[in-house]
């Protein structure tokens, strides 16, 4: 587990001192993210909570959602 100064807390894979492989990050906005990290950035499939209650599941690439997923809004919407 590493702790940021940030108040970020990551638990999960590394390589050559990044994240890579699989992670969760608890941001200390109340966000989570649970998947996939290369080079310390969200890469492939993924699944991102925000504090507010949406989730979105799918695809990332390089730190940003991107490709093919499925957002769920706190009011039951889904996109």
């Amino acid at each position: 587990m590493c702790k940021y100064t940030s108040g970020n807390v990551y638990e999960g894979q590394w390589k050559d001192d990044k994240m890579e492989g699989q992670g969760v990050c608890k941001f200390s906005s109340g966000n989570v993210y649970e998947g996939r990290w290369k080079d310390n950035k969200r890469e492939g499939q993924g699944v991102y909570k925000f504090a507010d209650g949406h989730v979105y599941e799918g695809q990332f690439k390089d730190d940003k959602i991107e490709g093919q997923g499925v957002c769920k809004f706190s009011n039951g919407d889904v996109y």
